[in-house]
């Protein structure tokens, strides 16, 4: 099984509410690697598609060697720096990003001979500007497998200087439309639909079945400690809702952890379980635990904790077609 994670690598500089500042690398490579250690299977392989900048491709080298069953044949070298993230968080959940870098999106020449080979895909948009519109429908009519997208930083807008603020993006349904499983947290939900963040449970639990209507067969809106939010499509063009479990009691009591990532790793576990076979319920429940776990866990570094969970899931028949 080949399984593609394309997005942006970063270089990720993160202070958390508590005045601590972390510097590692970033972006798409939180999903690939924790897809590399969830799959647990020798005959898996995760190829992340991005563009290498030179600041950061012996550490990505480095990493690529520790990391089973992540292969490097998908990064394309950039002649310049890799974009750099500046995230600081508030104490009150929210942050503030500010995203350096000039890096030129995805063309599908480039993309076309890495796809052929794939048995699905994973679209993760940590800046917003790895692929431009034709190119992702030009994907999704070269891919033969499922198709799955983290719409992230779609939704946001980058200022003169790099500072990054909410925005809608136009056509933002013709976005949607080609993936078989589309995932976004609730701000970005309340974005699309044209609100501020702090949109109730009810409504995001008809927002979420009005995009299977666009033409998704899974939509997710997660939620951090709360569960995630999903809808299903059924036969005959019905949809169904899967409320998924929630996050651990350290999120839900205001414990100590880190979110950087979660939705990567979230993203990771649905794509696995999509590769494998398995059902949207089996995939929600996969991504929910691993999220989870990656709160409890601080950067690239210790992502390899998740390999005890996808053994678990292979031997408890997890990866059963379903």
């Amino acid at each position: 099984m080949r399984l593609g994670v394309l997005g942006s690598i970063n270089r990720d500089s993160i202070a958390t509410a508590d005045g601590q500042v972390h510097h590692s690398l970033g972006g798409v490579l939180y999903t690939a690697c924790a897809a590399a250690h969830l799959a647990a299977a020798p005959d898996v392989s995760v190829w992340p598609i991005a563009r290498l900048g030179r600041d950061v491709d012996a550490a990505v080298a480095d990493l690529v060697e520790r990391t089973p069953r992540l292969c490097p044949d998908g990064l394309l070298a950039w002649r310049g720096p890799a974009f750099h993230s500046h995230i600081e968080y508030r104490a009150d959940g929210g942050k503030r990003e500010v995203l350096t870098g000039d890096l030129p999106p995805l063309s599908m020449g480039e993309l076309a001979p890495v796809l052929d080979g794939l048995d699905a895909l994973l679209v993760n948009f940590i800046t917003g500007l790895e692929l431009t519109l034709d190119t992702l429908a030009a994907i999704r009519r070269r891919l033969a497998g499922p198709l799955l997208m983290d719409l992230h930083s779609l939704t946001l807008g980058r200022r003169t200087g790099g500072e990054r603020y909410w925005r809608r993006p136009p056509d933002w349904e013709r976005w949607v439309e080609p993936a078989n499983a589309v995932q976004m947290n609730e701000a970005e939900a309340a974005i699309l639909m044209g609100r501020q963040p702090g949109v109730g449970t009810a409504r995001l639990t008809r927002w979420v079945r009005d995009l299977v209507g666009l033409g998704p067969d899974l939509a997710v809106v997660t939620r951090g400690p709360r569960s995630a939010l999903a809808a299903a499509r059924c036969g005959g063009g019905a949809t169904r809702d899967l409320v998924e479990v929630p996050g651990p009691a350290a999120l839900s009591s205001g414990g100590g952890g880190d979110p950087t990532g979660c939705g990567d790793v979230f993203l990771a576990g649905l794509g696995v379980a999509a590769a494998a076979g398995c059902g949207p319920r089996q995939g929600l429940r996969l991504a929910s635990r691993a999220a989870s776990a990656n709160y409890g866990l601080s950067g690239l570094e210790q992502l390899h904790c998740l390999s005890a969970m996808g053994s678990a899931a292979m031997g408890s028949g997890l990866w059963a077609l379903s």
